[in-house]
């Protein structure tokens, strides 16, 4: 019954709980059967990372922690909250807290988050005194279309308020005000030849109001960077069971602006999932596209302790092209592969170890060792 089946999955939707529907001998009716419906909720989650993600400014030891509180209220709301500091924590604070609110019964949700950061980098920008500050407060809404188990369609919106500023020895450096608001649509479906497909697709307007950076402002993070701006963003994503425990994912990406952007809004190659040997972001430009592979190997073996390991390879490849080139290349584009593994301890602890390569473009922040290979860690613990 696709009715039962919907409202099942919208169950298991909302914020800590766990639905499963058994069906057990009518106790009333000869033949027939009753419904039962387990549900098991939890509370609340914390969970605590620390890995090397971060760059030589800023990082790139990273202490990640992030929890939440489920239906303390009584009406199935989330309340969240998330910091991550670095390993000086002078160089990077990031503070940020969301709340949700399921509406009615058909899976609609509304959604309030607001973060703030603080930076200062260390290494050789330290004797400079730049410092940098982020604050943004989001409204969003979601609904899902359809919600089934083998295809799921749901549409959302949003509304986002972003100020950013840069210093340079106590003097304004760059400034910029954003105000956007952006329709998004996603789906994923399972087929026949055992691989699960997901898009996504989302539309960004910027608005000229609320005090948004002025067109002329000189401050501005890019020259010609229009408030107004439009853009159009895209992800694709291919998980491929292929035999036994191997499989293989095939990811896309691609951004293209109608108007030079800002330097929050463009899009970037570099850290995790494309350009995983680089420094996030590492690339940037007004328009971009980018693609990686991944072949995965899930180890068989019979633990009561590590519940899982997964050896795995990887390829990417990507470049960004500059409306505005009059300071920049026209166009950037960076590789990288390598190999690593995961792992899951207990499904309370879990984490990978990484060897990427960049085998075409240098990390900048690296010096002379910009185009030699890098080791990567996350460890994750869940309570």
């Amino acid at each position: 019954n696709k009715i039962l089946e919907r409202y099942v999955l919208l169950i298991n939707d909302l914020p800590g709980i766990r639905a499963k529907a058994v069906l057990i001998p009518s106790f009333e009716t000869r033949g027939a059967s009753d419904l039962i419906l387990q549900v098991v909720e939890d509370r609340w989650d914390v969970t605590g990372t620390v890995d090397n993600r971060g760059t030589e400014f800023v990082g790139p030891g990273q202490v990640q922690l992030s929890g939440g509180l489920n239906n303390f209220l009584g009406r199935f709301e989330r309340v969240s909250g998330q910091s991550i500091v670095t390993q000086d924590t002078d160089e990077l604070k990031y503070l940020q807290l969301g709340y949700t609110q399921p509406i009615g019964t058909e899976g609609t949700t509304l959604g309030l988050s607001g973060n703030i950061s603080w930076s200062s980098p260390g290494s050789n920008l330290k004797p400079f005194d730049v410092e940098g500050q982020n604050r943004a407060l989001t409204l969003s809404a979601s609904h899902p279309i359809i919600r089934t188990r083998r295809k799921n369609l749901s549409v959302r919106g949003t509304l986002n308020y972003k100020n950013s500023s840069t210093d340079l020895r106590d003097t304004l450096l760059s400034e910029d005000r954003i105000r956007a608001a952006r329709i998004g649509v996603s789906g994923d479906m399972v087929d026949k030849l055992r691989g699960i497909s997901l898009l996504d697709l989302e539309l960004s307007q910027g608005l000229d109001i609320l005090n948004a950076s002025d067109s002329g402002n000189a401050r501005r993070t890019r020259a010609s960077g229009r408030p107004d701006f439009t853009k159009l963003t895209m992800n694709l994503v291919r998980v491929q069971q292929i035999k036994g425990p191997f499989r293989a994912i095939l990811g896309a990406t691609g951004q293209y602006a109608f108007s030079q952007l800002f330097a929050s809004e463009e899009f970037g190659i570099g850290g995790v999932p494309f350009g995983r040997a680089y420094d996030p972001s590492e690339y940037t430009g007004d328009h971009g596209v980018a693609y990686r592979i991944e072949g995965q190997y899930a180890v068989p073996f019979e633990s009561e302790y590590l519940r899982s390991l997964q050896l795995y390879s990887f390829y990417d490849n990507g470049s960004v092209w500059r409306i505005d080139h009059s300071t920049r290349e026209a166009r950037a584009s960076a590789a990288s592969a390598g190999l690593g593994a995961r792992f899951n301890v207990m499904n309370r602890v879990s984490g990978y170890i990484e060897v990427a390569d960049p085998l075409t473009g240098s990390v900048a922040t690296r010096g002379d060792h910009g185009r030699k290979p890098r080791f990567f860690f996350s460890l994750s613990a869940t309570l």
